[in-house]
């Protein structure tokens, strides 16, 4: 176990790399610049979205913030992005909390490797 977290971590700076040239496919042509978005997950997921909110929140130019849970911001809604993620799609509070989010009005993208959310 403890050589597979090195090799992980090792590995991370590549991970990092083929995941911004998966986002760099997004057509994102129809989503209006929102007021604020919101990563919507939990666990390894919610890490994630805090490492990119982290990293890209200069760029991003608006309010960027990681929920976690089966709530969403309770200023979520019309004008405002939600991005759910899930590596499974099936994560229970995850779905729940981006489908109250879209039930608000706000806009919706999600991020999965499979499960409802794909």
């Amino acid at each position: 176990m403890h050589d597979k977290m090195w090799e992980w971590l090792d590995d991370f700076p590549q991970q990092i790399e083929r995941a911004a040239k998966l986002g760099e496919d997004w057509n994102l042509a129809g989503l209006e610049r929102p007021k604020s978005i919101a990563f919507l997950g939990i666990g390894g997921s919610a890490i994630g979205a805090t490492l990119v909110s982290d990293l890209y929140r200069q760029q991003l130019n608006c309010p960027v913030v990681v929920s976690r849970g089966d709530q969403p911001p309770s200023w979520l809604g019309k004008g405002h992005l939600a991005v759910a993620i899930s590596y499974s799609g099936e994560t229970k509070e995850t779905l729940t909390s981006y489908r109250r989010a879209l039930e608000k009005g706000a806009s919706g993208i999600s991020i999965s490797s499979g499960g409802s959310l794909a």
